[in-house]
Formats: structure tokens, sequence, C-alpha cells
């Protein structure tokens, strides 16, 4: 397998610019397509030239396993096409999936429990919760049930 380095750690700023680029703009968000499914698919050679082919086999794969999950790709979709909020819940499935693989009980085994989790910050009397990741910002994550909730109030 090809492993392509991701020199130091990952700032937010570039995550989220990369994110927000347009096609081959952003080699960080790239090269951690690539990581992520080379985690995911380890029989296979994902590299900078075949990851979208990969992307859509595996979310192809995993639709049909579990109904429940959206493909945005479909058979012939394009990452860079998506919306930045698809294209952050597409980063999001393959992170989770990369931690179902079977190699990861073997990396993590070493790391402090407590390094590995993270608490919220506080919830407000709406139900969202702040998220603060040592930097200078702060997330609000808001349920989408709470979502839900609040555009029927507003009709």
């Amino acid at each position: 397998m090809h492993v392509i380095p991701l020199n130091g750690s990952v700032r937010r700023q570039d995550l989220e610019q990369g994110l927000l680029a347009e096609r081959d703009e952003s080699p960080l968000l790239q090269q951690l397509l690539v990581r992520l499914l080379q985690g995911c698919l380890p029989e296979y050679d994902v590299s900078v030239h075949n990851w979208q082919h990969y992307l859509r086999r595996l979310l192809k794969f995993k639709c049909l396993e579990d109904p429940t999950i959206a493909n945005p790709l479909g058979e012939t979709g394009d990452f860079y096409d998506l919306s930045l909020r698809t294209r952050v819940t597409v980063l999001q499935l393959l992170c989770d999936l990369r931690l179902e693989a079977e190699d990861v009980i073997d990396l993590l085994k070493n790391l402090e429990a407590d390094s590995l989790r993270v608490e919220p910050l506080g919830h407000d009397d709406c139900g969202a919760t702040y998220w603060y990741f040592y930097g200078t910002r702060l997330y609000k994550e808001v349920s989408l049930m709470l979502r839900v909730t609040d555009k029927s109030t507003y009709r």
C-alpha cells in the first residue's frame, strides 16, 4: 500500500480551506481522503489518482449494507460537486468507517483513553451543545431533531 505522508498535525484552518476548495486545490484534503480510504480498504491500492473511484465503491457498499446511510455520490458522482455540508458528512462517514477497521484496536492500544476523549464545553437551554478544541473558535452543535422542531415553530 502506498501511504501519503501527512507531515505534522493537521491544522483546523487548513482542513476548513480544503473543504471549501475547488477540485485539486487542496492537497491536504485529498491526502486525508486517500489515507482514510487506504485504512478502510487496505486490500486495494488507493492513490491520489483513483481515490474517487474507491470512495464511490465504499459508499455504495456501505449504503447497501445499511439502508439508513444515503449515498451522495451515486454511481458516477464527484466529491467536488457535493455541497460543503455533504463533503463534511462524507468525511465524517469515512472517519467512522476507518475507526471500524480491524487494525484500529492495535493502533490505539497504547494510547491513554482520556487522551482520546473530548467532552463538550456545555449545553444551552435550547439543547445545543458547545465544543472547544483548543483553538480560537467555539463550535455549536445543534441536533437535527432540534433544527426540525425550530423550523416548524416559525411557520
